[in-house]
């Protein structure tokens, strides 16, 4: 099977940063005189505009109406009364594993697949995007291009910069111009493809300050209050942000683990909660947001990220055990996961072990990093385990589905990579009558005639 590539796309510098025009929400701060568009604010507002139609004109935009409605619906109770000037709110799901959320100025607020298969609930979903309309609300990301531009920090336009992209507003601005990226590392934006193309390196990382997420975050779990949501799940959400599956490029720029540990104690203090927050997972949640983590998952497989993937597709499975569909793609996980340990460990969950990590790893192809791993016992082990679970989640798939082609197809893959000829020609040869028209014929079809010029029997 194709896999879905991951397109990735760094887009026009937005300069998104400055202080909230208001106060922390209890707090009596001096009123702030009315905001007021200057030329440098309008040619922000144009080059956001410009962003929002190059990630819809490149493909990034994950178009389904009913679910944009469904974002709009639980955001709008936590908006303002009128939207400020220049401003129309508009909600909308990002292709991109990176578990992350960001805001332009001119409204637009992106939430991307990969946090949409981390979170449990509407309620964190309501969190993270009142967190993001806040700095919208507040004019942060012209307040921060007026701030930069007065420190001499240079900035450039839509044809020569890069975009800004948050991960609960974390920033960065990469020189050279608008850059698309292949299938890469975990969704790699920053660093080199899997494929080891070049891409451009980062020299300018910011990030709002302490005062600003504060504000924002506290503004957030306020209007969760205030609309009848759970607030004490933006605590949860947080946590559930900060978890690391596998080593990405990220930890060199925004991944700052102290940070949101300090983030969850000031909310839990302003929200009276003792403790963590407790889990939440809902299953009409899971249900509505299936498509898109289905859509997750092939791009953390495309991306390299397996552990991710099978943390993702094991969400389907526990949530629906007798899913053909969910099981194939906990199979698929399984297989490409290979030598792979299940589980980083906490040296590697720490920022310099998550850089090293993805050093590691990004030198190496995906081929050549499982045939490395495949020659210590450990990832012989590992291997050999994986192997097993994804043979009997496929076997498990079409025995709830006997004309699931795609899982006779994954069979056959499973068991060329295991040197069992025979068995890999009986699966391959069940998918083409399955599938006559199927798009991997062709590739099929080749795999079979290298099977049978290695002398595998008929």
């Amino acid at each position: 099977m194709t896999r879905l590539r991951t397109v990735r796309c760094l887009a026009v510098a937005l300069g998104l940063y400055g202080l909230l025009s208001a106060g922390p929400i209890h707090a009596q701060a001096a009123p702030e005189p009315p905001f007021r568009f200057t030329k440098v604010d309008l040619q922000l507002l144009d080059e956001s505009n410009a962003v929002d139609r190059l990630l819809e004109n490149r493909g990034l935009v994950y178009s389904d109406p009913v679910l944009e409605k469904h974002l709009a619906g639980i955001t709008t109770p936590l908006l303002p009364k009128d939207a400020p000037e220049h401003v129309q709110w508009r909600f909308r799901i990002l292709r991109d594993p990176l578990v992350s959320a960001f805001a332009l100025p001119n409204g637009s607020i992106y939430v991307t697949t990969g946090l949409i298969a981390r979170a449990e609930n509407d309620d964190q979903l309501a969190g993270v995007l009142a967190h993001e309309t806040a700095h919208v609300s507040h004019r942060d990301p012209y307040l921060f291009n007026r701030s930069i531009r007065r420190k001499n920090v240079a900035m450039t336009v839509i044809s020569g910069a890069a975009f800004s992209l948050s991960v609960f507003d974390i920033w960065w601005y990469p020189p050279g111009g608008i850059f698309l990226y292949p299938e890469g590392p975990c969704g790699a934006t920053t660093s080199a493809t899997a494929n080891g193309s070049q891409v451009a390196s980062i020299f300018t990382v910011y990030g709002y300050s302490r005062t600003d997420e504060r504000n924002a975050d506290l503004n957030a779990a306020e209007g969760l209050k205030k609309s009848g949501r759970d607030p004490n799940q933006l605590v949860r959400v947080l946590g559930v942000m900060d978890q690391s599956f596998d080593p990405t490029p990220v930890a060199y720029i925004w991944q700052d683990h102290r940070k949101t540990e300090k983030r969850i104690a000031y909310l839990k203090t302003e929200l009276g909660l003792k403790g963590d927050a407790a889990a939440a997972p809902n299953a009409g949640y899971l249900a509505r947001m299936r498509p898109v983590l289905v859509q997750n998952i092939q791009m953390d497989l495309d991306s390299r990220c397996f552990r991710s993937a099978v943390a993702g597709a094991q969400r389907l499975t526990d949530a629906r055990p007798d899913d053909p569909d969910a099981l194939f793609w906990l199979a698929e996980s399984y297989r490409a996961m290979g030598p792979r340990k299940p589980v980083l460990d906490k040296k590697e969950q720490t920022g310099s072990g998550q850089r090293k990590a993805y050093r590691r790893m990004a030198k190496l192809t995906e081929q050549e990093e499982t045939e490395k791993l495949s020659g210590s016992p450990e990832g012989r082990a590992a291997l050999n385990a994986h192997q097993r679970q994804a043979e009997e989640l496929y076997r498990r798939a079409t025995d709830l589905n006997p004309r699931f082609a795609m899982a006779q197809l994954g069979l056959g893959m499973l068991y060329q990579q295991e040197n069992k000829p025979d068995d890999a020609l009986i699966a391959y040869r069940k998918y083409l009558d399955l599938a006559p028209q199927g798009a991997d014929r062709e590739r099929v079809q080749r795999r079979m005639a290298a099977l049978d010029s290695q002398g595998a029997s008929r």
